[in-house]
């Protein structure tokens, strides 16, 4: 059985084009997707919808939240605001 997708298993946000003056970030060992979405973002700005925009703003988006390769670059977009 194959594992879900971080889609399939948390749903999805609205994020809107790609934002070429995004920041970057450079995985280093031992880091997940949402620990660089705390380190990225902030406590002001961490939360679930945080690290899921981060996934989906990846060319291609992320699936495996702790499985993210040393050495991959990822592109840090401005968090777009969550509806609930």
């Amino acid at each position: 059985m194959a594992a879900k997708s971080v889609y399939e298993r948390f749903g999805t946000s609205q994020i809107s084009g790609s934002d070429q003056s995004a920041r970057r970030h450079t995985v280093r060992q031992g880091e997940t997707l949402p620990m660089i979405a705390a380190i990225e973002y902030g406590s002001n700005q961490y939360d679930s919808e945080a690290w899921r925009q981060l996934a989906e703003a990846q060319n291609p988006p992320i699936d495996d939240l702790d499985a993210v390769a040393v050495g991959t670059v990822l592109i840090i977009p401005a968090l777009n605001p969550t509806t609930t």
